[in-house]
């Protein structure tokens, strides 16, 4: 390859000419912006640019696009080089031309492909495996997908062999706990780690709603607190939460660990699952304090600020249930917690032990 690049002034037109003796048109800030792009891996202009990104965490995967797009749209045309394309309701020849066509005023276009794989258009996935190899250098394509895909389809594997990929795994609860504070931190804010955990009580590992309680947190404070928390987030509580406590109330130990398996089987880190179990254990000493001083179901919602659905599924809890055995409870849920956060015990591990001492005796 040979590029004829003269002395000219700031963003004047040179001309660069490849050895199959075609011409591509192209400014010195064309050049400068392609050298420093890196996040579009073209630091080698003449190199062809697909990209493949794809994986569970849907939150990361779709932000990291985001940033893609406008970190190109800056440096071109805002999106006027700009296609995106729905693998579902796309046909090929529609793509194929997008791909194809020259980038208007610019030295390359920006084509994105969604959902290819996932898809059940089987022809277009089998054309788009075969055209890969037809993909002009002055186009950039990114072929995303959302959530779980057929890692066994033929575009998955050619994608893999010839593509620039990366894949958002879901985050475990420790990195879930760093992420937030990345980003409280990036907000401009501060967190400890006593409001961390509430939030990860409260949201789990869903980075879409940590993300939106987190703007809504910072925006209220930029020095997030519990209190905060307690006052603006409301819990999500996975419904077989619920039946695991009713289980302990009932020392039912085989329907504690059909649930638990159950919670494990359908992707609940082990670690959460914990958590919210302190957090029902938490709601049911304050529930329960609050009836044995006569408080109505109302003045209960009203007086703790939980979701209504919460507090009723919890009042008929805690029926099963007086307060020394609750108090008991939450202070073996307590030393569970400490062994797990200081290692000695495995998460799994503790919670099977956890439960079956729950069901064997209060």
């Amino acid at each position: 390859m040979v590029a004829f690049i003269s002395p000219v002034p700031f963003g004047r037109v040179v001309q660069v000419q490849r050895l199959s003796n075609d011409n591509v048109i192209l400014t010195i800030y064309d050049i400068i912006i392609l050298v420093k792009n890196q996040d579009l891996g073209a630091r080698k202009f003449f190199t062809k640019m697909i990209y493949f990104l794809y994986g569970e965490d849907n939150f990361r995967s779709h932000k990291k696009l985001t940033e893609i797009k406008s970190k190109f749209a800056d440096n071109s045309l805002g999106t006027t080089n700009i296609s995106i394309f729905e693998a579902e309701t796309t046909d090929f020849e529609k793509i194929d031309q997008a791909i194809q066509a020259m980038p208007f005023l610019s030295s390359k276009k920006l084509v994105i492909i969604k959902n290819a794989i996932s898809s059940k258009n089987s022809e277009l996935q089998s054309k788009l495996s075969q055209y890969l190899d037809k993909v002009p250098r002055t186009t950039i394509l990114i072929f995303f997908e959302k959530g779980i895909i057929d890692k066994r389809s033929g575009l998955f594997k050619k994608l893999i062999k010839i593509a620039k990929s990366k894949e958002f795994i879901k985050l475990e609860i420790p990195q879930v706990k760093n992420w937030i504070r990345k980003t409280v931190e990036g907000q401009g804010g501060k967190i400890d780690q006593e409001a961390v955990d509430k939030l990860i009580v409260a949201c789990g590992q869903d980075l879409w709603r940590l993300d939106n309680e987190i703007e809504k947190l910072i925006s209220y404070d930029k020095n997030i607190k519990p209190k905060n928390i307690d006052k603006l987030v409301h819990a999500q509580i996975n419904p077989n939460i619920f039946d695991l406590v009713d289980a302990v109330g009932s020392k039912n130990l085989k329907k504690c660990t059909k649930t638990l398996k159950d919670l494990i089987d359908a992707g609940t880190n082990e670690i959460y699952i914990h958590s919210m179990i302190v957090y029902q254990l938490r709601n049911l000493i304050t529930v329960k304090s609050l009836q044995n001083k006569g408080l109505s179901q109302l003045e209960i919602i009203k007086k703790t600020r939980l979701h209504p659905f919460v507090v009723r599924k919890t009042i008929i809890q805690v029926a099963n249930f007086d307060l020394a055995a609750l108090k008991k409870i939450y202070r073996r849920l307590l030393d569970a917690d400490f062994s797990i956060k200081t290692g000695k015990t495995e998460p799994r591990l503790s919670l099977d032990l956890l439960l079956i001492g729950l069901c064997q005796r209060i």
